[in-house]
């Protein structure tokens, strides 16, 4: 038998999916935010993605303590990074036939009115698919982290994808508007829609992969909006840089944004990422001469190379997994 949202309204349906990978105290931190969500037709789908520790087993005996929502598990055999966790998060939305799927970081906290801001702008805007709230700071909640227009440069391979934050708080009555992409920390998106497009590529694992299915989304004829009065307070990068450490983010920015323009960039992009990526490796080979931030270095060398031998996915890398 499907689960069944345990609220019901005449409002359509939405999924909540949390990711979770040995981290239940931010999960059931984000749970406890939820509580307050005053839209009332949506559940919450944990998707773990292959926990070594307890996390399981803590959020199970939890939910029920802190929530008074339906919240079902889903648990994956392995790490299959943002992408596939989503992926399998969207896969069973779509198989319990849920309209809509907000994608939330679980290092975050909610604004009780955010959802139902999200749900009818969606249901104003029929050519819309993805609905992004305003993301700000969670230790400084009068700066934006993501929010306003965004635009995408394939001239800046470091910084390909860029958004209107670090600004401070939106002003009342900010316009819905347009957005290049949106950020997977929080998106609220039509399951029909994500799932014709195939939702996203695993081959990033990691970074990027939230703005590549904003492309396909776009070029698949429908558009992206942020909600400005909707919000979302991020605690950024706890997750990523406390647990992953830095090189091995360096990995999967540099990585990923090579394949993420060879995706999409125009065909100039194939003499562009050559010369980058030359220059890239020199100037890295020159401060591991140097012993300039070795490991960083390295990091954005085996980024190259893995990206030019077609190694995508999960880092393989040991050592940059672990360096701090």
């Amino acid at each position: 038998m499907n689960p069944e949202p345990s609220r019901k309204s005449n409002d359509p349906s939405v999924v909540v999916a949390l990711l979770n990978w040995n981290n239940a105290d931010e999960t059931m931190g984000a749970l406890a935010s939820l509580g307050d969500v005053v839209y009332e037709n949506f559940d919450v789908l944990i998707v773990d993605n292959g926990s070594t520790d307890d996390s399981v087993a803590r959020l199970k005996e939890e939910v029920h303590r802190i929530t008074a929502f339906q919240t079902n598990f889903v648990l994956n055999k392995e790490n299959k990074g943002f992408a596939g966790g989503c992926n399998t998060a969207l896969q069973w939305a779509f198989q319990n036939k849920r309209e809509y799927i907000l994608l939330l970081n679980n290092d975050t906290e909610v604004d009780k009115h955010f959802l139902t801001l999200l749900v009818r702008t969606a249901q104003e805007q029929k050519d819309g698919a993805v609905f992004s709230p305003s993301v700000y700071f969670y230790d400084n909640r009068s700066l934006l982290w993501f929010g306003g227009p965004t635009r995408i440069s394939f001239l800046r391979m470091d910084r390909a994808a860029q958004c209107g934050g670090f600004q401070k708080k939106v002003p009342q009555n900010a316009p819905i508007t347009s957005l290049s992409f949106a950020t997977g920390c929080a998106m609220l998106c039509k399951v029909d829609v994500l799932e014709k497009v195939q939702g996203f590529d695993e081959r990033f694992f990691l970074y990027y992969e939230d703005v590549d299915v904003s492309l396909r989304i776009r070029k698949a004829g429908w558009n992206l909006y942020w909600v400005p009065e909707s919000s979302v307070y991020h605690k950024v990068s706890q997750t990523t840089f406390s647990r992953l450490g830095r090189p091995i983010v360096h990995y999967y920015d540099v990585r990923n944004a090579l394949l993420f323009s060879k995706k999409h960039c125009p065909l100039w992009g194939v003499a562009y990422r050559a010369i980058w990526s030359c220059f890239t490796v020199a100037k890295q080979v020159i401060k591991i001469g140097i012993r300039r931030n070795r490991m960083v270095s390295t990091a954005i060398l085996m980024a190259v190379l893995d990206y030019y031998r077609g190694k995508f996915g999960q880092c393989e890398h040991n050592n940059l997994i672990i360096s701090q």
